[in-house]
C-alpha cells in the first residue's frame, strides 16, 4: 500500500473507533425548553452536566427533568457477564423528561475513554436535537 494511501486511511481507523450514539423523540417533538431540572443519583455526573448548559437554563421547579447517568461494566460482579468480557467500558446515558413522562432519550456507549467524554458528545447532540 503506498504512504500516502495509508496516512489518507489512518483517520479513518480512529473515527471508526467512537461509539455511535443512539437518541429518540418518546412523544412529538415540543418548543425547546426554557428551563432544565437537573436530576442525577452520581454527584460527579451532576457536577459534569451543570458544565454545559448556561446557569439561568438551571432551575428546581421545571417541567423539563434532565435524568443523568453513567453505568462503568468495570464496576459489573457479574461472573458470566465478567467472563465473556465486552465491547465497551461503560455507556453514558440522559433521559429529558416533561412533567415526568419520557420526552427524548440519548445514549452512548465508550470504551477506552473518561465517561465525561461521551457525556459531553451526547449533551452536544441533545442539544442539537432539543434546542
Amino acid at each position: 500500500m503506498p504512504k500516502s494511501l495509508f496516512l489518507l486511511l489512518l483517520p479513518l481507523l480512529f473515527l471508526a473507533c467512537e461509539s455511535e450514539i443512539y437518541s429518540s423523540f418518546c412523544s412529538p417533538k415540543k418548543e425547546p425548553p426554557s428551563c432544565l431540572k437537573i436530576s442525577a443519583l452520581q454527584a460527579d455526573v451532576k457536577e459534569e452536566l451543570l458544565k454545559h448548559f448556561p446557569p439561568k437554563l438551571i432551575q428546581e421547579e421545571c417541567d423539563y427533568t434532565l435524568e443523568a447517568y453513567h453505568h462503568s461494566v468495570k464496576a459489573c460482579s457479574n461472573p458470566t457477564a465478567a467472563s465473556l468480557g465486552a465491547d465497551f467500558d461503560g455507556y453514558s446515558r440522559l433521559t429529558l423528561n416533561y412533567k415526568g413522562e419520557c420526552y427524548y432519550k440519548i445514549q452512548q456507549d465508550y470504551k477506552s475513554a473518561p465517561w465525561q467524554e461521551s457525556m459531553k458528545r451526547i449533551v452536544k447532540q441533545l442539544k442539537k436535537d432539543i434546542f
